[in-house]
């Protein structure tokens, strides 16, 4: 489905009863993990077409597959400054 959302609510709004339940559960776990400093947001390559959230991505088939448990914990390991000077040394060819 190509979403036409422009924010996260608009996203969670385009989708069925059923589906939108499980976004917001996996919203929820990152809103409660996650360092503060992040923005949220819902952000889109230039075509429209694709999710850009960088090096950031969780994917799995439905809910019942996702440990969210671990990916709570995932989320919350580094704060903005962590995160942007771990990008900054990867980018450089340092690890």
């Amino acid at each position: 489905m190509q979403s036409k959302a422009l924010t996260v609510l608009d996203y969670l709004n385009e989708h069925s009863p059923d589906r939108r339940e499980v976004l917001v559960e996996l919203l929820e776990t990152f809103r409660a993990n996650i360092q503060p400093g992040f923005d949220e947001a819902r952000r889109w390559t230039r075509d429209g077409l694709k999710l850009d959230i960088g090096k950031a991505c969780v994917r799995f088939k439905d809910l019942a597959g996702a440990d969210l448990e671990t990916i709570g914990w995932a989320a919350g390991l580094l704060s903005p400054a962590e995160y942007l000077e771990q990008y900054k040394l990867v980018r450089s060819g340092q690890k």
